[in-house]
């Protein structure tokens, strides 16, 4: 094997929040898990003032200054970067990780910039994602899901490789215990709460108001009280409707594993394939998860309906909740041990990883 060709170089932005952080740093785990070697390099967004964009080119040009002898690059926020351009000249191969849904999230932040100075900024950046995408800059793109690569328009290129969101080994005794932990505080409630988490980007998926809009249904329908907790991770203060809904920005550490924990079912916001890692935390707890699959991304997915609650629309999913609530001590056990089974069974990362480690051993690493 040629020398540097263990050794993988990140490329990571700088501004970095939620599941997007938290993904670097479980592939950077898993890397040197494999016995991969990683050296990381942060972009700068500084370097030229009033221009973020443009600092991060910058910033990954002068990477090759310090960043030498590594086997591939791995570009981290759905961008490769113009420093991308010297690592071909190199013959190092070019692999992009693309987070969320790129193609909705950049255009959305155009439509949401607060000035004109933040208007030009994300325009830039989303005029350089269509012409990375078009122009196939990556050796390999890397998604969680078929319907992301077919959003940026690889699919059928070929050159992409499907990465599902994991869990690590330790994760899994570490949410034993906190499941030990809170099996007293679980206890006998005479409520039952549903949990919910929206993402600090603006993602296609089910918005607060209709989360809510489900809520009030699912409520109508239950003999039981059901209380409704959802965070968003973009608001600072804590927000109560009536007596049944509650709506928090991020949580500490140890709140939000508690309130997940003891909830009876948690509600996964995406429509598509996709089960996002706050899905996988709420299994790891044993919480039951419902969600929304439209039929056009039905069939895309390793999860069964004997596993997940799954609606094809919103008045399915609320039948099914409701369904589920009105015979919570017979359905309960079930999916509770259902959903932690499938997690060990399908997101473990010895389980996910064979394809992509399969591309860097055989594609990049030669």
């Amino acid at each position: 094997m040629a020398m540097g060709a263990k050794l993988i170089a990140t490329v990571e932005p700088l501004r970095t929040l939620g599941g997007v952080r938290t993904w670097i740093a479980k592939v950077v785990t898993a890397l040197r898990l494999e016995g991969f070697s990683v050296v990381r390099h942060v972009l700068d967004d500084s370097l030229l003032p009033g221009s973020r964009f443009f600092s991060m080119h910058i910033s990954d040009l002068l990477r090759h200054i310090r960043l030498r002898g590594h086997g591939v690059l791995l570009y981290f926020g759905s961008l490769p970067y113009l420093g991308y351009l010297l690592d071909r000249l190199k013959g190092v191969p070019v692999m992009v990780f693309v987070s969320g849904h790129p193609v909705y999230e950049f255009p959305k932040a155009v439509t949401n910039a607060g000035t004109i100075h933040e208007r030009v900024g994300a325009s830039l950046v989303w005029r350089y994602a269509r012409h990375a995408y078009s122009l196939d800059m990556a050796d390999t793109w890397i998604c969680h899901t078929l319907t992301a690569c077919e959003e940026i328009g690889v699919a059928d290129r070929g050159n992409y490789v499907l990465l599902k969101q994991f869990v690590l080994p330790h994760e899994v005794s570490f949410y034993d215990r906190v499941y030990h932990w809170l099996k007293e505080e679980r206890g006998e409630k005479r409520e039952v709460q549903i949990f919910a988490y929206l993402s600090y980007a603006d993602l296609p998926g089910l918005k607060l108001w209709s989360l809510l809009r489900i809520f009030n249904r699912v409520r109508r329908r239950v003999k039981r009280r059901v209380t409704f907790v959802v965070e968003d991770p973009r608001i600072k203060r804590t927000t109560k409707l009536g007596d049944a809904i509650q709506i928090t920005g991020r949580m500490p550490l140890p709140d939000f594993l508690r309130i997940l924990g003891t909830s009876e079912l948690y509600i996964e916001t995406s429509i598509d394939e996709e089960l996002r890692l706050t899905a996988l935390d709420a299994m790891l707890l044993r919480v039951p998860v419902a969600k929304i699959l439209y039929p056009r991304f039905y069939g895309r997915q390793d999860y069964t309906e004997d596993e997940i609650l799954i609606g094809t629309s919103v008045d399915k999913l609320v039948e099914l909740i409701a369904e589920y609530l009105n015979n919570f001590d017979n359905y309960h056990g079930h999916f509770s041990q259902a959903v932690y089974e499938f997690v060990k069974r399908k997101r473990l990362w010895d389980v996910v990883k064979v394809d992509f480690v399969q591309t860097l051993n055989k594609t990049c690493f030669k």
